[in-house]
């Protein structure tokens, strides 16, 4: 299929610029540290599922803001473009590209922990949390994934690109638990809200792609229940947010780039 070919070809691009090797050495530097430092610890799953909650963000929409973007400045899209590939298979490929390239990443960041943790010294290792916990950031890298590819694919230059990744970032990891206090500032008259948060915001704050991944990774690493009984603080509301954002960027993203000129 035509998009195997744009995958194969977007997941080897950063290993010709050898991009990938530092991506990698840095996952592994950075994950050999702290396999080092929970040593002590018996809950090196838990401190796994945090390192990746932080630093996953950062190095996918490093990888993926201009796989798309940077080749129309380039000029290059429209020799893509040019063979028997169509716009779809250039989105859905760049985005299993760069997916491959990114979760071989957290492979190998897991792998070194896991290796640094048994050689420091540190027992009691529990290995089905770890695979999981592995497993789930993948599935958290996809949907990072997603959205910068969607954001890629929706932009018309690689500097928009870059806004726009840089605006995800943002969104996810500082302002999106401020929305619903300025949103219910705003219907109250711009004045401070007062009583108890309403429940819609309470589910916002769960439907962050961040907030769903420490939510799986926290119940796999602690085998812990749900804090409590609402379906959208449940793993399978966190599972579906997590598609939910790898799917949905990634479509939007299209449709814009499908009705662009390039």
């Amino acid at each position: 299929m035509s998009w195997r070919v744009v995958a194969e070809r977007d997941a080897r691009d950063p290993f010709r610029s050898m991009s990938a090797l530092v991506l990698f050495g840095l996952f592994g530097l950075l994950f050999a540290a702290v396999g080092y430092l929970a040593s002590g610890s018996t809950g090196v799953a838990g401190i796994l599922g945090s390192v990746a909650n932080g630093i996953v963000p950062l190095a996918g929409y490093g990888i993926c803001y201009g796989v798309i973007a940077g080749k129309r400045d380039s000029g290059s899209l429209r020799v893509v473009l040019s063979l028997p590939h169509s716009r779809r298979d250039i989105v859905l490929g760049s985005a299993l590209g760069r997916l491959a390239v990114l979760a071989l990443a957290v492979t190998v960041g897991f792998v070194t922990a896991v290796l640094v943790f048994l050689a420091a010294g540190g027992g009691g290792i529990d290995a089905t949390a770890v695979l999981l916990t592995w497993a789930l950031a993948v599935l958290f890298a996809a949907s990072v994934v997603g959205v910068g590819v969607g954001i890629s694919a929706a932009a018309r230059t690689a500097g928009r690109a870059v806004a726009g990744v840089a605006s995800a970032y943002v969104l996810f990891v500082v302002a999106w638990n401020w929305i619903p206090g300025l949103v219910r500032y705003v219907i109250g008259g711009f004045r401070f809200p007062t009583g108890p948060t309403p429940t819609w915001a309470t589910v916002f704050a769960y439907c962050n792609p961040e907030r769903a991944y420490a939510v799986l990774s926290s119940t796999v690493a602690n085998r812990a229940p749900p804090v409590s009984s609402e379906v959208y603080t449940s793993p399978g509301f966190a599972l579906a947010v997590l598609v939910a954002w790898t799917v949905v960027p990634l479509a939007l993203g299209y449709l814009r780039f499908e009705r662009d000129d390039l």
